[in-house]
């Protein structure tokens, strides 16, 4: 899933059948008898406490956890995008430039050698100089990235073949 894949927060509320639900999410507790996990409380205020570095670092492992897109710059085009804000910054147009190139990564990896073969059997049918040892390390490595850079037309016909094994493949942007 790209960052222009990912549907804004708006689609997720438009139409809910549970009013009750969107407005304690927009609103949170209303009284102590509503009151937020101590866990959650903490959570959120450490959050608050992270820097800009910190809280990309964050967005990033978020995503990666989540199999989406972890560019933070993307995702802030986006919601400006969708009625948020003025035009395009400079730091966004050399942040979206498409370059051709792409990584690949598996979200989950299978754990048997077994259910391994086909992936380790792909990546070196994409580049013959891999060996099974170096398959392996990729496959092992977090997050398992594939290949670092490959052309993004052969990225595409390979993120295909992985999804029709069950996978969850991910692709970024790479110079």
């Amino acid at each position: 899933m790209t960052a222009d894949e990912v549907p804004h927060p708006h689609e997720f509320t438009d139409g809910d059948p549970m009013p009750h639900l969107r407005e304690a999410l927009s609103h949170g507790p209303r009284s102590i008898n509503d009151s937020v996990a101590p866990e959650l409380d903490q959570l959120s205020q450490d959050i608050c406490s992270l820097n800009m570095v910190e809280l990309v670092q964050v967005n990033y492992l978020l995503c990666k956890k989540l199999g989406i897109d972890p560019d933070i710059l993307s995702i802030i085009k986006g919601a400006l995008q969708s009625g948020g804000g003025g035009g395009e910054s400079a730091a966004e147009s050399t942040a979206t430039k498409e370059t051709g190139f792409r990584s690949i990564s598996l979200r989950e990896v299978p754990t048997g050698v077994k259910e391994r073969f086909p992936i380790m059997k792909l990546m070196r049918a994409e580049d013959e100089k891999l060996s099974l040892a170096d398959c392996k390390k990729a496959l092992e490595s977090d997050p398992p990235v594939l290949f670092t850079r490959i052309d993004k037309d052969k990225a595409e016909e390979i993120v295909t073949k992985l999804t029709d094994m069950g996978l969850v493949a991910l692709t970024e942007n790479v110079e």
